[in-house]
């Protein structure tokens, strides 16, 4: 453990977040499982700019995606997405892409072999991205209200889908600025080849969760 990472996550996010965050940290380390918040929000309107100084947020091509994130670390290999026709807003700083969000209206890929489904009439926000060293300029929410003023300019009001792991601290804070509506929770635990899927009552009545589409697919 990184005695400075883990100290400046205290100053940041408190004690008890903290213990959280590294526990359950450690705790994946043995088994494959996530416990996230399900949020949602209403983009019948801007609630502020699109615009930040000195960067560029607009809708993002297959191409640019693709040329963009070789320069992120990390996992962003989504051809999956554009492949359907989810959209994707990013963010630039020059040529270079630097956040994205994307946007789908169908059951969505969460992991290989599990997907996160959810009602007609909801549209999901997932696989949101800044890179570190652009964070902390509001770059997610200019992108978020740039996807509101689209809408708006084509007469949409939608109703957005987000999911926030429990001890994503940095991600949750972004999100308390984007959601109005806390609706549940959704989780999923993989023991041996197969995942299993759990949601809180109000998640369940939605008809919001996980599903194991490769264990469905080998005993259909």
């Amino acid at each position: 453990m990184n005695v400075a990472t883990f100290s400046k996550y205290v100053q940041r996010h408190g004690v008890l977040r903290t213990v959280r965050h590294y526990s359950l940290r450690l705790l994946r380390r043995l088994v494959d499982f996530e416990v996230l918040r399900v949020e949602a929000a209403s983009e019948a309107s801007p609630t502020g700019s699109s615009t930040v100084a000195g960067y560029v947020t607009r809708t993002v091509t297959a191409a640019e995606y693709a040329a963009g994130v070789e320069a992120l670390a990390g996992d962003h290999d989504r051809p999956w997405a554009f492949d359907r026709r989810d959209i994707c807003l990013g963010t630039f700083f020059g040529d270079a892409l630097v956040g994205y969000n994307f946007y789908s209206h169908d059951r969505t890929i969460h992991k290989p072999g599990l997907d996160f489904r959810f009602p007609d009439g909801f549209t999901y926000l997932f696989a949101v991205f800044t890179d570190p060293a652009h964070r902390g300029r509001q770059l997610v929410t200019a992108r978020v209200n740039k996807r509101r003023e689209i809408d708006q300019l084509q007469g949409v009001s939608r109703r957005v889908l987000g999911i926030i792991a429990v001890d994503n601290d940095a991600s949750g804070a972004a999100y308390r600025h984007l959601t109005e509506e806390r609706i549940g929770y959704v989780a999923y635990v993989k023991i041996r080849s197969r995942y299993h899927c759990f949601a809180s009552p109000a998640c369940k009545c939605a008809g919001i969760g996980f599903v194991d589409t490769a264990w469905s697919a080998q005993h259909q």
